[in-house]
């Protein structure tokens, strides 16, 4: 197995493709991998399941599906607690999510 290096400067970030296993850089850094820095969400007609993996991780929640998610969401949220995220989420998309210790559950 070969090792393959990349350089990452200011204002960049670095991604990996799970399914090539190809390494790179680009430009910019997306607002919610600042996140947990900033309390900042931000999601522009972005899939739901792409959004809930977002704001998973910004609560350091695993993420499980127990039906299939179609809709997008366009909303931005600072600085907000999970449960009120979620109720606002339910309220859009007709969702309804359990919490544990350590996972978050989304059902139709």
């Amino acid at each position: 197995i070969g090792t393959q290096k990349v350089s990452i400067e200011a204002n960049q970030s670095g991604y990996l493709l799970a399914s090539s296993n190809e390494i790179g850089v680009e430009e910019g850094i997306p607002v919610n991998n600042l996140s947990w820095k900033t309390g900042h969400l931000v999601f522009e007609e972005t899939p739901i399941d792409s959004a809930l993996l977002d704001i998973a991780h910004h609560f350091r929640k695993e993420l499980s599906f127990e039906s299939s998610v179609k809709e997008e969401i366009t909303a931005e949220f600072q600085d907000q607690p999970l449960q009120e995220i979620l109720k606002e989420l339910e309220l859009v998309a007709g969702l309804h999510f359990d919490t544990t210790r350590t996972t978050l559950i989304v059902r139709k």
